[in-house]
């Protein structure tokens, strides 16, 4: 059907991106998809959920199921996204991006997540997770995580600088939360991070210690918080492969992580970085202050970037994979 991936036809089907009114809703969907089209045709059906309700799903199986003959590979991202494209009639063509180790999904939807995963599965026939596949998956599965551009996040301005463009303390040392839609997600445990930032300032009195809690920012301000950051906590109970972790490390911002998702292929090897498994403040507290005082961006960037989880390297890997899907 195609011989080259310049000739192969992309539908990207999404129920994550970026709007308005939610600039950080999908944003490293939407830069994937970017990576992309100056080497394939890349179309995009817009599932806006969020903005408009579930009775969008509907909307979208009809219009996918009148354009799926337009294209060589039906993309869905997330699994709602790919049950659309299922009940459209896409299964031959069907490759679907899984956020975390199956079921990605929130609210009610997930009472019904492992039926819709596993249905999802049976009749795609390509997955791409973004952390660990599951053994039952693997005939039928890739790891394929979100790349990070290492040009935008990167080590050229200075943590002083950084804090000086934003308007925050010069003098403070300053643990980095990120969510992209909502601190108050409860899978993102911020309450957590609120406790482990009342323990830091005991234990180290003598510092001026605080938190910085970010959500639905925009894109262009979000390498300053890496860069005026002394080290990023990630206390999430389910990740996929968290793109605020790999975003910090391409800053030289050292991360302090629960065991989610691919978080150990992410920072292992990269100094000043640890991950832990209980949330135990104390000893999460602790690692923070060992992280701030081993904090080197040329070293943490340096050791990042030779994973091959950048934009470009994940790009390939993507293209790769639509050329073998369609010959």
């Amino acid at each position: 059907m195609c011989d080259d991936h310049s000739k192969v036809r992309v539908l990207h089907v999404v129920n994550l991106f970026p709007t308005e009114k939610h600039p950080a809703n999908g944003v490293f969907v939407k830069e994937q998809i970017e990576s992309l089209s100056d080497d394939v045709k890349c179309d995009i059906y817009f599932i806006n959920k969020k903005e408009r309700g579930y009775k969008e799903y509907i909307r979208g199986i009809y219009n996918i199921w009148q354009l799926k003959s337009e294209y060589d590979v039906i993309h869905a991202h997330q699994l709602l996204s790919g049950l659309a494209c299922v009940l459209a009639g896409c299964r031959s063509k069907l490759i679907v991006s899984i956020l975390s180790s199956g079921n990605d999904l929130i609210g009610w939807w997930k009472w019904f997540g492992d039926l819709i995963f596993k249905i999802v599965a049976r009749f795609s026939r390509l997955l791409i997770f973004k952390c660990k596949v599951p053994s039952e998956y693997k005939d039928k599965s890739v790891y394929i995580p979100n790349g990070v551009d290492e040009n935008t996040f990167n080590i050229k301005i200075s943590q002083l600088d950084a804090k000086r463009e934003l308007g925050l303390d010069e003098s403070v040392k300053y643990v980095l939360f990120v969510s992209s839609n909502n601190l108050h997600r409860p899978e993102k445990r911020y309450d957590f991070f609120l406790e482990v930032i009342e323990e830091l300032k005991v234990k180290k009195p003598s510092i001026k210690i605080d938190g910085l809690a970010i959500s639905n920012i925009s894109r262009e301000k979000i390498p300053l918080y890496y860069s005026a950051a002394s080290v990023h906590l990630l206390t999430s109970e389910v990740e996929g492969s968290p793109n605020s972790v790999k975003e910090s490390l391409a800053s030289g911002c050292p991360v302090v992580a629960r065991d989610v998702g691919d978080i150990q292929l992410l920072i292992g090897n990269v100094p000043g970085c640890d991950l832990f498994h209980d949330y135990d403040v104390s000893a999460v507290a602790e690692s923070i202050i060992n992280s701030v005082r081993r904090r080197n961006k040329k070293n943490i960037r340096a050791a990042f970037i030779k994973k091959k989880i950048t934009r470009l390297h994940i790009r390939d890997r993507l293209l790769k994979v639509y050329t073998e899907f369609c010959r």
